[in-house]
């Protein structure tokens, strides 16, 4: 599990993870002993709730969507976030 600090001030940032061939980036915050995952509560069905990492599913092909995002972020004159 690789973890990207974002935040030095609060230690959040994002882990990668692999699942089911799905890349993924799931927040988290880094404690003094270990990476905690942030988890939330979503709806599944009426009254049926579970709960889940707080996840950006990026595909099978992680790349692609991320050079498609940065030319997004290029064409609108916005430097990147990091």
């Amino acid at each position: 599990m690789s973890f990207f600090i974002t935040n030095p001030k609060y230690k959040e940032g994002f882990v990668v993870k692999e699942y089911n061939g799905q890349v993924q980036l799931i927040a988290a915050k880094q404690g003094t002993d270990k990476i905690y995952e942030t988890w939330g509560e979503i709806e599944i069905a009426k009254d049926k709730k579970k709960r889940l990492p707080v996840a950006v599913n990026l595909g099978s092909d992680p790349i692609a969507v991320l050079t498609l995002l940065m030319e997004h972020i290029s064409s609108k004159g916005e430097a990147p976030p990091f």
